[in-house]
């Protein structure tokens, strides 16, 4: 049991500190908070609710593990290395889709607002 809280406190010590070290997290969870309870309140299917959810936390896991790829690739290679940018850019592209997932989803669920089939 001492393990899992462990685990929790490293858990919440990361969230924590990506928010306060990185911009487009806060933003990212800022715009959570907003959509999440829009989200449950807007009257679609309840998969379409839960999808719009799920691309919400997907987005804030990729970013989490984007901002990690980069605290590493920094700490592995402070000078500019080719290898390391592309690490970097793939980081960046899999938030970007992640990003993209996620409008696609809440534009679904408008067009299914304005016009209900």
């Amino acid at each position: 049991m001492k393990r899992l809280w462990m685990a929790l406190a490293y858990s919440l010590c990361g969230l924590k500190d990506t928010f306060n070290a990185e911009r487009a997290f806060r933003q990212e969870v800022i715009a959570t908070c907003i959509l999440l309870p829009l989200a449950l309140y807007i009257p679609v299917p309840l998969y379409l609710k839960l999808l719009l959810i799920v691309c919400n936390i997907i987005v804030l896991i990729v970013e989490l593990l984007n901002s990690s790829l980069e605290l590493i690739a920094d700490i592995v290679s402070p000078e500019f290395n080719v290898k390391v940018k592309r690490a970097k850019d793939c980081g960046s592209a899999a938030v970007f889709l992640s990003l993209a997932s996620w409008f696609i989803v809440w534009m679904v669920a408008f067009s299914k607002l304005l016009y209900p089939i």
